[in-house]
């Protein structure tokens, strides 16, 4: 039962006695706002805090990587119901092209970026939505990592190297030109 409230401070929590199954052990939880991930951490570290629960933004990604590590802590993560995603705006050139679009699925190496930029916390989605999100597990033949089908691509869809650069440039037809 609710005891105690103080508006983005804390509420306290108490055992209700009057309950008619069994009683839960514990007799009463304060639970904390602490709206800055840094503070909260420090607080779980100093002991002042005993459980953090949440999601994103809950901790720094390498605050729980260490805590991960660390065999004075238990760590879980939940199967995410949301992605974290790159978005082109498909509506202007280069990325108003399909087959540039389609060359930068193929370049990008999704389990790479996850791994070392988000500490292996995020699922790959090789859709816009991870397949663990209800519904979106549609049977859809993921792009895997191929930097050469990526330059396959857009090599047949005219967009070249030149010699000493390291931009590839859209090849214009020679009546443009």
């Amino acid at each position: 039962m609710l005891k105690e409230s103080k508006l983005n401070q804390y509420d306290v929590l108490v055992r209700n006695d009057r309950y008619w199954g069994e009683k839960p052990q514990i007799e009463k939880i304060t639970v904390k706002v602490i709206p800055d991930p840094t503070t909260r951490a420090v607080a779980f570290e100093t002991g002042d805090i005993d459980l953090l629960y949440g999601n994103e933004g809950l901790l720094p990604l390498d605050t729980f990587d260490r805590f991960s590590h660390n065999p004075a802590y238990r760590t879980q993560l939940s199967r995410p119901i949301e992605t974290v995603m790159l978005a082109l705006n498909s509506a202007k050139a280069p990325t108003n092209e399909l087959a540039v679009r389609e060359a930068l699925n193929f370049a990008v190496n999704k389990k790479s970026l996850i791994d070392n930029a988000l500490y292996g916390t995020q699922q790959v989605a090789d859709t816009l939505f991870a397949p663990t999100v209800p519904y979106a597990d549609i049977g859809l033949t993921p792009r895997r990592y191929d930097p050469q089908q990526a330059k396959a691509l857009l090599e047949n869809a005219g967009w070249v190297l030149p010699a000493g650069k390291d931009i590839r440039e859209k090849k214009r037809p020679a009546a443009a030109r």
